[in-house]
């Protein structure tokens, strides 16, 4: 070849036993699943650029899909929101570890998330994956461009200006 890198389209599994649980849990799929995340942990250095208010998020969901928060935190305030929506699934009672999550996001037909370690997950696992990034996004994703050296099936959604997130978000809505 060329000598370039190719990044495999999936390199993690998830173990058997858990996969099978959250199979059967989640059962047979009559719409697209989408699993999401909208924030990352609030102690993170630059989790105020990189997380989006749910409210402005959900602008990002329309009808027609079954979501799936896999997240694990919310404030009260965003669980009642979540819980609002008869499309959305929360699952904050049934993920124990990450291996959990694992299976939960293997059980996904697309993923839509801020730049969390679920995003990385997603990807790794061979899963379609658009990744939500701020104006100044982390190094690992450049400055441009929709494709990542990293994850092949991961596509970047960029903000145009610092704190803008509508552009971006209509760009998933149009895509779901």
């Amino acid at each position: 070849g060329d000598g370039a890198f190719t990044a495999p389209a999936l390199y993690l599994t998830v173990p058997p036993d858990h996969q099978s649980r959250w199979a059967t849990m989640l059962g047979a799929a009559h719409r697209p699943r989408i699993g999401f995340v909208f924030q990352g942990n609030r102690g993170h250095r630059n989790d105020l650029n990189r997380s989006i208010e749910l409210d402005r998020f959900l602008t990002a969901l329309p009808e027609g899909c079954d979501y799936h928060f896999l997240g694990v935190d919310l404030t009260d305030a965003d669980r009642a929101c979540l819980e609002a929506r008869a499309d959305i699934t929360l699952h904050t009672g049934e993920i124990a570890d990450f291996r959990d999550t694992a299976a939960l996001v293997a059980q996904m037909d697309k993923v839509v998330a801020v730049d969390t370690s679920v995003a990385h997950l997603a990807c790794a696992l061979g899963i379609d994956t658009t990744i939500l990034l701020p104006f100044t996004p982390d190094w690992r994703w450049g400055l441009e461009g929709e494709d990542s050296f990293w994850y092949p099936t991961a596509k970047l959604v960029r903000q145009p200006a610092i704190g803008d997130w509508d552009h971006p978000l209509a760009q998933v809505a149009s895509s779901l």
